[in-house]
């Protein structure tokens, strides 16, 4: 005989899901990790959802560091070179351009396209702070001390 079209789990009485039981308690063991209500002893590799969280983060730090190795670890007008600061600028404009056309927003989904193109020219790396005045304004207030200190030594 076929195994009982009936959730397995003591006397529920609801048809299978899968595995067995039926949609509740799946969904319990997604969760927990477990068919208990609250796990009381996590797993070592947490549930399904911190796994594919921790890959996930995993996949953008990664995505992240490849793009600051090929376009730099610096601001390109100012040398800032905290991380959490520093964005993807499209030389001379036309960012939201491009947008429109590929309907990628941005961030990760762009890195990934960059890095499938082989990091094309064209972008670079800036601080917040410089992005916004670029695309606001008409340029960065603050030129790189590398660059003017070049400069004084030439002039």
């Amino acid at each position: 005989m076929g195994l009982p079209n009936i959730c397995s789990f003591d006397n529920c009485g609801q048809p299978v899901y899968g595995r067995g039981i039926c949609s509740r308690h799946y969904q319990r063991v997604y969760k927990n990790g477990t068919l208990e209500l609250y796990s009381k002893k996590p797993s070592p590799l947490g549930t399904v959802k911190e796994r594919l969280a921790h890959r996930t983060n995993r996949f953008n730090t990664k995505a992240r560091d490849d793009l600051f190795a090929a376009y730099g670890y610096d601001c390109a007008c100012c040398g800032e070179s905290r991380r959490e600061f520093l964005s993807l600028d499209h030389i001379g404009g036309g960012g939201g351009k491009a947008r429109r056309e590929t309907g990628i927003t941005g961030g990760i989904r762009l890195y990934v396209v960059l890095r499938k193109q082989g990091y094309p020219s064209g972008y670079r790396i800036l601080c917040h702070n410089c992005n916004q005045a670029v695309s606001h304004f008409d340029g960065c207030s603050h030129p790189r001390k590398d660059i003017l200190d070049i400069m004084s030594i030439g002039g």
